[in-house]
């Protein structure tokens, strides 16, 4: 074997209100996907649930995710119109829905960016 060089993963490091960690948890656990389901179910990746449990009674929540992370939240918020959320009437969901769309695309883009300009190989 021989070295050949390093690979950066980054992440990118989110603050949430917990309502909107608690929106992404419940739409989660209502997808048809396994994988999206397993993100709220306590064990392995269940970012959502442990972003919930590691941080009790805190009102705003700071995570660090991988691109696969933020990806696999995107892919929540596709059936997230149709999952029910306490206290929120249907243009209030449909906006945050919108919004966290938003901000994952922008986080996955900038993750992108800088993910390139780590791994260039700046040797030659």
């Amino acid at each position: 074997m021989q070295r050949v060089g390093f690979e950066y993963i980054v992440k990118a490091v989110l603050e949430f209100p917990r309502e909107e960690i608690e929106f992404l948890r419940d739409s989660a656990l209502t997808h048809y996907d396994a994988v999206c389901q397993g993100t709220a179910i306590p064990g392995h990746g269940a970012f959502l649930h442990g972003a919930l449990v590691c941080r009790d009674g805190e009102l705003l929540i700071k995570v660090s995710w991988t691109w696969r992370e933020l990806d696999l939240c995107l892919k929540i918020l596709e059936m997230a119109p149709f999952a029910s959320m306490a206290h929120a009437d249907e243009a209030e969901k449909l906006s945050l829905v919108w919004t966290l769309q938003q901000a994952f695309r922008q986080a996955l883009q900038e993750m992108t960016i800088e993910s390139n300009q780590l791994n260039t190989d700046h040797s030659g």
